[in-house]
């Protein structure tokens, strides 16, 4: 099972707990609302090490009414999360790291599987444990009519990577562009620079 994805209502931000089992497709339907009750995923760090970082969004450049603005960035906030853990986080030794691509369309998940060593922590060998360090995204919805038909998140993730004794640390930074499929949030395309500590950055892009 995967790491837990905890929300809670202050503000738009969703708290990755370690060592917190539930089904990601629960914890993705969770919306991240202002005045919300915290649901029961929700509680103190594991024994095993500290809690990981708050998936922080924020919005820019829109004059969308607040109401739908908060429908949107909880949409969008579920996505990020769900690429997060099935991607970066989870409980370790594993090796299926294709649920971070759960939320992509079919043709983006294609090209994310070449892709999979530079937009998972697949690469990495004897892998005890990830931390999310940082999680930060800004958006940007394309609404014309107040009606949202695509978005574009840039996303700034960096995680801690325990391996053999060592951390490396691992930085993702770049864009997620996302439409609507069947009225469901899915990335269609990324551009992303992945920058490890002990490595020369690498740059993937779906185009």
């Amino acid at each position: 099972m995967s790491r837990g994805v905890s929300r809670r209502s202050v503000g738009h931000r969703v708290r990755v707990w370690p060592r917190v089992r539930a089904s990601l497709a629960v914890l993705t339907a969770v919306a991240l609302l202002a005045g919300c009750t915290p649901t029961d995923d929700s509680g103190p760090p594991g024994p095993d090490g500290p809690a990981n970082a708050v998936l922080s969004v924020t919005t820019i450049g829109s004059r969308l009414p607040s109401s739908t603005r908060n429908r949107l960035e909880s949409q969008v906030s579920d996505v990020l999360a769900a690429y997060v853990v099935g991607a970066f986080l989870g409980d370790y030794p594993r090796q299926d790291f294709l649920g971070g691509f759960d939320r992509f369309t079919s043709g983006a998940a294609k090209l994310a599987v070449a892709d999979i060593d530079a937009l998972t922590a697949s690469g990495f060998e004897k892998v005890t444990a990830v931390r999310a360090t940082r999680l930060d995204a800004r958006l940007s919805f394309l609404a014309p009519d107040d009606r949202a038909v695509g978005a574009s998140a840039w996303v700034d993730f960096a995680f801690d990577v325990a391996q053999g004794g060592s951390t490396v640390k691992v930085r993702l930074t770049g864009r997620l562009a996302l439409g609507l499929v069947d009225g469901t949030w899915a990335v269609f395309g990324y551009s992303l620079v992945r920058d490890d500590s002990d490595a020369l950055p690498v740059e993937v892009s779906s185009s």
